[in-house]
């Protein structure tokens, strides 16, 4: 728990966050990078699609870019400059 009060716990806990991100993130591309192609073109059954792995990954990344947009609208809506926009 933190005890530095609300603005230094949420300057923390947005360290954890981008941290455990980054790590997630690097997981999956180790994953894919590993992928043959053979096991991208393995038939998989996709959310009730039936479809080979490589075009589930590309689903995939292409859902997490439409999250990412989501967050980007929220985050402008709510005055929250993006890290990318803040500057040095």
């Amino acid at each position: 728990m933190c005890s530095t009060g609300p603005k230094k716990c949420a300057g923390a806990v947005e360290q954890v966050r981008e941290r455990l991100i980054g790590r997630s993130f690097d997981h999956v591309i180790g994953i894919v990078k590993g992928l043959s192609d053979d096991d991208r073109a393995r038939e998989v059954n996709f959310f009730g699609l039936t479809t080979d792995l490589g075009t589930a990954v590309s689903l995939m990344a292409n859902d997490m870019h439409e999250h990412l947009g989501q967050s980007i609208a929220y985050a402008r809506m709510n005055e929250i400059v993006p890290p990318w926009s803040r500057g040095n």
